[in-house]
């Protein structure tokens, strides 16, 4: 298996798609770290579901940010995101509600090895694809406020687009994957191979 996740084909003309994929799940853990605490409150529901309310926020400011690096000795706890590989395709799907309804968005940031900004990517609606720019040493992902009064929070499924595709456009891989990833958060499990 390679470091990306995806099982090495053993035989001549195996194609990609019959390849092993892996979807990553990404939780709200870590209640108080890299999330906006002035004026909100956080409510941790059963579940696995946040309830964030926050009626004063300004927009544009993120609401909660998660890494694919971080720093041990400063930060206490240990990245949430998988690393990408330079200029492939992914997708990413929030599983949120929000009130208003598109009150909330999802912001992708790219750093290179001096952590200076090599770019950024929003997804306005609760998912969209984009591709990890060359050069980029590490990102973030960030939960940013577009006006909600309330989001409601489970997961974030991040997977290769090829892997998205292959769920959209097959019928029978898509109830498999889905059904696949209801155990995994059921049992609060950060991956699922598929």
């Amino acid at each position: 298996m390679s470091i990306w996740g995806k099982k090495k084909t053993e035989k001549p003309g195996e194609s990609a798609r019959d390849a092993e994929r892996i979807i990553w799940l990404v939780y709200w853990d870590h209640y108080a770290q890299n999330c906006w605490l002035y004026g909100s409150t956080v409510s941790f529901l059963p579940g696995g579901e946040v309830l964030f309310e926050n009626t004063g926020m300004p927009p544009g400011f993120p609401i909660r940010e998660w890494f694919s690096v971080t720093d041990y000795s400063w930060q206490r706890m240990e990245p949430q995101l998988p690393l990408l590989e330079e200029n492939l395709s992914y997708h990413v799907r929030a599983f949120k509600e929000d009130e208003p309804e598109k009150g909330s968005f999802l912001r992708l940031n790219f750093y290179d090895r001096q952590g200076e900004l090599l770019g950024f990517q929003m997804i306005q609606e609760n998912e969209g694809s984009f591709v990890c720019p060359k050069g980029t040493f590490r990102y973030t992902l960030q939960l940013v406020q577009g006006g909600a009064r309330k989001v409601r929070f489970r997961y974030l499924l991040l997977m290769e687009e090829e892997t998205w595709q292959e769920w959209e456009e097959n019928p029978e891989f898509g109830a498999y994957a889905e059904e696949k990833v209801r155990k995994a958060v059921k049992a609060g499990k950060r991956t699922v191979r598929v």
